[in-house]
């Protein structure tokens, strides 16, 4: 009998090659199943952080919380950075709200200029955010029911529109 491997295209199961989301079932069903491996892996990481988990598969974001947190002999702590809303992959988790998990919002930007903010602010007031950092000088240009042409145009009009506004 050949050894599992992991692929990233193409699985293969009848020649024990598994894909990416097989590794998250198979993951998934071991920790279910074995109490004991899942109190190995808390003990043996005893932080977990997830970055970006808004585009963490459910059943990974489930394996953590439901399985690995607090399985061990120690306490394992998981974090979950990313913001929900941000959630670009359809498979994604998205928001989670999870008993064990205690929500910190964070409202510094260190990404975004004074003036970006200001509109972030605008869109999404539930979520007030200040701008810090280095990077705070910018600025917003909204190109919406212009006078450039519409589509792929408006894009390539764009740069000149800006160089003219200086």
């Amino acid at each position: 009998m050949s050894p599992v491997q992991y692929v990233d295209r193409r699985r293969r199961l009848e020649r024990g090659k598994i894909s990416h989301d097989e590794v998250i079932d198979l993951a998934l069903r071991m920790v279910t199943q074995h109490p004991k491996l899942t109190r190995l892996i808390a003990d043996g990481y005893p932080i977990i952080f997830v970055d970006e988990y808004q585009n963490t598969s459910p059943k990974t974001i489930r394996l953590l919380l439901d399985h690995i947190a607090g399985a061990g002999h120690h306490s394992c702590v998981v974090g979950l950075f990313g913001d929900s809303i941000q959630k670009i992959y359809p498979s994604g988790q998205g928001a989670v709200v999870h008993p064990q998990l205690t929500p910190i919002t964070k409202h510094e930007n260190h990404r975004c200029s004074l003036p970006v903010v200001a509109v972030l602010n605008k869109i999404r007031p539930e979520l007030q955010q200040e701008a810090v950092g280095e990077h705070t000088d910018g600025e917003v240009h909204v190109f919406l029911n212009s006078t450039l042409p519409a589509g792929h145009a408006c894009l390539d009009a764009a740069p000149q529109h800006l160089t003219e506004r200086g």
